[in-house]
């Protein structure tokens, strides 16, 4: 105890290390009866609560950015609070709240099958350590904060009762979990803008889809924990994990597949002239970061989108940014443009990894992939460059030559697997669509048509969908009936009559034989559903808008009903 109360990971290294000593001091004040004892439970329980303040972000996030250590962190705090209250003492409320809002995360953030997405690096070390698969488990997580939080929505995620709650809160924690109603979240998509991660959900079953969108810092201090994933995600659907963070495998066995597992060529995301977003320095620091910014957020029941950016590629000799936008369009399909920009000829790697087991269809006729779970479960990927053609990704396969290939199940072990790699050269500045979905559509790209980038889509039971995104300058968009001049559009018609509308930042906005919006400043907002339209708008004066609309469509204008004039159906 002495030894780890005189060497104490500050400064720079403040982070899990300290928070694993800091427990320590705090067991061995409450176990160990000498002149010490008090001390070592007051140092040990006020570092716990600094750090909650200074290693978590707002929004319940830790700062290495990384799940696994996220978890770690809060295993430390369950046992510490379990120690505490046998004992009748306790954290601050403020520790407790800090708790609950990192639960709170967990909650959003993990597939319908209790699995967490790889960001950033994972030992799979545990505070919680009760059986052989606690290294891949989160539940108890969940579990523990449905008692200690009294949270009806963690229970119904968790599912069942874990032996972690006997362990720490004994028969009564028990107990009070069993008594505890179980009601699903009251939402399905979540932000944590703090700590950069956006979470696009279809539903909270089983087999519901989820996409986990990475836009945020690398990681805390030296990002020793971090991987130069910026603008990446996982994607789980029907039941299955098809694309896939490649994980950690070791930092210590071998260097240079410590670097090959956290270089951009091993994220789901793209690669500019061969060069990772960020510079490696020693296996645990980076010589540069690359800095990420999520340029917009908007869900909608469904809709969703999300868009960032980062500079890590503005360090070389003709600096090019990367922009993604990712579109949810509910419940199955996902699109995903990305934007590249500089003054020069580059060349250009899209990657998306996929799991061991994941068998690969090139569908040359169709210009497609079909992924395939091994119960049979379907993901079609289509990709479309910047002239709209259709293009067939390459299937890589891991080996000691080809690295960005691999998959790392947990720590100290790798397997090779596949990869699927879009190649592809421009000048100055080039966009490329990828379509996702469980169900066979037909998808048309809309590119680089003054600053227009966009995708219909038509679904078998004879919806459509359009989706226009706003990627630089002004521009006024069209395609059949739609012309718009704003930041993005999403439209959704079915045969029966009724669409689905979202729109933001425009003057002008008309979808033919629907709605007519026309103003002299900027509406922020627009979402059209179930017949009632929402228009929000930060002037006051509304005398400046003129609305058409449909019979029957219900227009609200800042949350009050409008007068509006009809328009030919």
């Amino acid at each position: 105890m002495l030894f780890v109360e005189e060497h104490l990971s500050t400064g720079r290294f403040a982070n899990t290390h300290l928070i694993g000593e800091a427990a320590t001091l705090v067991a061995g004040g409450l176990f160990l009866d000498c002149r010490q004892s008090e001390g070592w439970l007051s140092s040990g329980l006020a570092l716990l609560e600094q750090e909650m303040e200074r290693q978590v972000t707002e929004d319940g996030v830790h700062v290495e950015r990384s799940i696994g250590y996220h978890r770690f962190f809060l295993d430390h705090f369950h046992v510490v609070k379990a120690l505490l209250g046998a004992n009748e003492q306790s954290f601050a409320a403020s520790t407790v709240r800090g708790m609950e809002r990192m639960t709170e995360f967990l909650l959003d953030l993990l597939s319908p099958d209790m699995s967490a997405p790889a960001f950033g690096d994972g030992d799979d070390s545990r505070a919680l350590w009760t059986r052989a698969d606690c290294p891949a488990e989160y539940r108890s997580l969940l579990a523990l904060g449905a008692v200690l939080f009294n949270r009806e929505d963690f229970k119904a995620v968790a599912g069942h009762l874990t032996e972690e709650v006997l362990w720490l809160l004994g028969n009564e924690g028990v107990s009070k979990f069993q008594e505890l109603a179980s009601t699903p979240p009251d939402h399905t998509s979540a932000a944590y803008p703090d700590g950069g991660y956006y979470v696009m959900r279809g539903g909270w079953g089983t087999s519901d889809p989820q996409m986990v969108f990475r836009c945020g810092p690398i990681g805390h201090g030296p990002a020793g924990h971090g991987h130069a994933d910026a603008l990446s995600y996982c994607l789980y659907a029907s039941a299955y994990g098809f694309i896939v963070d490649s994980g950690t495998f070791s930092y210590n066995l071998d260097y240079q597949w410590r670097d090959a597992f956290r270089s951009t060529r091993a994220h789901n995301t793209v690669v500019v002239d061969g060069a990772n977003q960020s510079v490696t320095g020693d296996r645990m620091s980076w010589k540069s970061v690359a800095a990420t910014r999520c340029l917009k957020w908007v869900t909608t029941p469904s809709f969703d989108l999300v868009s960032g950016e980062h500079d890590g590629y503005q360090r070389l000799r003709d600096p090019v940014m990367h922009q993604r936008a990712v579109a949810f369009l509910k419940p199955d399909t996902w699109g995903l443009l990305d934007h590249l920009h500089g003054k020069e000829a580059h060349s250009f790697e899209i990657y998306m990894h996929l799991r061991p087991d994941c068998s690969v269809e090139l569908q040359e006729g169709h210009a497609g992939v079909v992924l395939r779970s091994p119960d049979g479960a379907e993901l079609y990927a289509w990709t479309f460059d910047a002239a709209g053609n259709a293009c067939l990704p390459e299937v890589l396969t891991g080996s000691d030559e080809e690295r960005a290939a691999w998959f790392s199940p947990g720590y100290g072990t790798r397997l090779p697997t596949k990869a699927l790699r879009i190649r592809g050269e421009f000048e100055k500045r080039t966009t490329v669509f990828t379509c996702l979905s469980t169900s066979e559509v037909d998808v048309h790209a809309i590119i680089s048509r003054d600053g227009v980038v966009g995708a219909t889509i038509r679904r078998m039971e004879g919806s459509k969908e359009t989706l226009f995104y706003r990627l630089h300058a002004d521009w006024p968009a069209g395609e059949e009936g739609i012309h718009f001049d704003g930041e993005h559009l999403y439209h959704r018609a079915i045969r029966a009559g009724t669409a689905v509308l979202s729109a933001s930042v425009f003057c002008s906005l008309s979808v033919a034989g629907l709605l007519d919006v026309r103003s002299r400043v900027p509406i922020d907002s627009l979402i059209l559903q179930n017949g009632v339209c929402e228009i929000a708008l930060a002037a006051g004066d509304v005398t400046h808008l003129r609305v058409n609309a449909r019979d029957r469509l219900r227009v609200l204008v800042n949350g009050r009903p409008t007068r509006i004039a009809g328009i030919d159906s």
